[in-house]
């Protein structure tokens, strides 16, 4: 990773090949990295450890597998697949140590990027249907829903038992106790990320769009201070938009580029740590 005084300005490969990797996603309980890869000729899940080696297939559905998420506890990860011949999706789980997959029970057609509750019991996801698109929560015993927002929310994850912080429509970082009032976390000339985020002890690492670069940035509630921690030229990284953070190493790992090939790469900086 080149970088010039505080700003870096190349990433450095953890994971490239002929194929492509998208969506990684690291877990500090498991130590390990799932991510979604075509090399079985299929987009399927995958595992690899921390630093992109021991690589492992982890599903065999034959269809596009999408955003894989692990479970707090580093044992599960909840993805999303596509439904054949249909307009619609099933969030799906993996049992890692046995491989045993399960679908969510679930009333939903379509289904938004998952994430999971402080105490891994239900399902985070953005729900579609005629009337609005919103966050619900999905049991994962019995399927019972709740509707989590009121204002377009679109991605979110569970701070605490009880705190959500989510993305909506619209720019802007909002945050809500479940039960009570939404309110503006972070306005959008700071924070313009719908998905390329990710939250770890009151800090957050996120990704912003100039029309020179694109940004990857630090914020601190407890100081309310922001830092940018990388630049990276405009055409680098496009699409396939994902963040997750190895905090132990002091690494942001990302998906690079939205082409034939895209690979996962990390970033390094001291204020990751």
């Amino acid at each position: 990773l080149l970088i010039d005084g505080k700003v870096a300005s190349s990433p450095f490969p953890v994971m490239e090949s002929e194929f492509s990797h998208l969506y990684p996603d690291y877990s500090a309980k498991a130590d390990s990295i799932v991510y979604i890869s075509n090399e079985s000729g299929f987009y399927e899940l995958w595992k690899a450890d921390s630093s992109g080696m021991n690589r492992q297939q982890l599903t065999f559905l034959e269809q596009s597998v999408n955003y894989p998420r692990w479970s707090h506890n580093g044992d599960r990860v909840a993805f999303l697949a596509p439904v054949e011949n249909s307009n619609s999706d099933r969030i799906y789980i993996i049992d890692v140590q046995s491989k045993k997959v399960t679908t969510l029970a679930t009333p939903f057609q379509l289904h938004n990027r998952p994430t999971w509750s402080f105490d891994d019991s239900a399902i985070i996801s953005a729900v579609h249907n005629n009337e609005s698109t919103d966050l619900y929560q999905i049991s994962i015993q019995d399927g019972a829903t709740k509707r989590l927002t009121f204002d377009n929310g679109r991605y979110g994850i569970m701070t605490s038992p009880t705190t959500l912080l989510y993305t909506r429509n619209r720019s802007g970082l909002w945050q809500k106790e479940l039960g009570g009032k939404s309110f503006l976390k972070l306005d959008k000339d700071t924070f313009s990320a719908r998905y390329a985020w990710v939250y770890e002890n009151n800090v957050l690492y996120y990704r912003q769009r100039t029309p020179e670069h694109q940004q990857y940035l630090r914020y601190d509630f407890n100081q309310e201070i922001k830092t940018e921690l990388f630049r990276l030229p405009p055409t680098r990284n496009k699409g396939y938009q994902e963040i997750s953070l190895n905090a132990q190493k002091g690494e942001l790992l990302i998906t690079s580029g939205k082409s034939e090939q895209s690979d996962i790469k990390k970033l390094e900086h001291p204020l990751l740590d």
